[in-house]
């Protein structure tokens, strides 16, 4: 029998904030990921319950429907590079997200199952939906996030980001609940379609001044480590 002796010991916090330099943006990731996720709140962890409960669809058809957004987004994850080649990551994150804006609000207005099942794929390859459904543009959203910040700031941004996302999605969905509880499905979706558009709008203001006119793929450093933007 091995004993193993633990001693721990407490987290400076001044030391860590410290250690801290690009606060400016983390704090616009971190308020990205907070607008997304009150959007978010307010459609996505409903998905199910508007097939089912509003639209009247079977189980078989929500089966259906959710397997060829997940199939879609697997295959067309793949030609996402190709717009990062031609114009660079911030303006295919912005533009995908965007694009999907439409028919997230579309979707809370639906009354066909067909119509409806149309849109959620669209919806879940532009924007994406709760864990683990990701957008089609995520990955590159989620490197270049790792990308703006120093290398010793990845874990903690990557933290931040994702406490933020949750909160204001629990938020979202608990707002959300009351409306879609008196059968009002459409302001639910208006709201969370909007606040998504604003999400992004701010991401590219702020974030394509960083990336210039760099070109979208650069040659790796010879130690294999990506060089964070100045």
């Amino acid at each position: 029998i091995y004993l193993i002796r633990e001693e721990w010991k407490p987290i400076d916090i001044r030391r860590w904030v410290k250690g801290i330099e690009s606060y400016g943006r983390i704090g616009m990731l971190a308020l990205t990921e907070g607008l997304v996720g009150l959007a978010l709140g307010f459609s996505a962890p409903f998905f199910n319950l508007f097939f089912e409960q509003n639209l009247r669809a079977s189980t078989a058809q929500i089966g259906l429907i959710f397997a060829v957004g997940s199939v879609m987004t697997a295959v067309t994850t793949l030609f996402v590079p190709l717009g990062v080649h031609y114009f660079g990551r911030v303006r295919t994150i912005t533009f995908v997200k965007l694009l999907g804006v439409p028919s997230l609000i579309l979707l809370g207005m639906s009354q066909s199952v067909l119509w409806a099942g149309v849109l959620y794929v669209l919806t879940i390859l532009l924007i994406g939906g709760t864990f683990p459904n990701k957008g089609i543009s995520d990955p590159i959203y989620s490197l270049f996030a790792m990308e703006v910040v120093k290398e010793r700031e990845r874990g903690t941004t990557n933290g931040i980001m994702h406490a933020f996302v949750e909160f204001p999605m629990g938020i979202g969905a608990a707002l959300a609940g009351p409306f879609m509880a008196a059968g009002d499905w459409r302001t639910p979706y208006l709201i969370g379609g909007s606040v998504f558009a604003l999400a992004f709008i701010l991401y590219y203001l702020y974030f394509a001044r960083l990336e210039g006119r760099r070109p979208a793929f650069e040659p790796a450093p010879a130690a294999g480590v990506a060089e964070p933007l100045p």
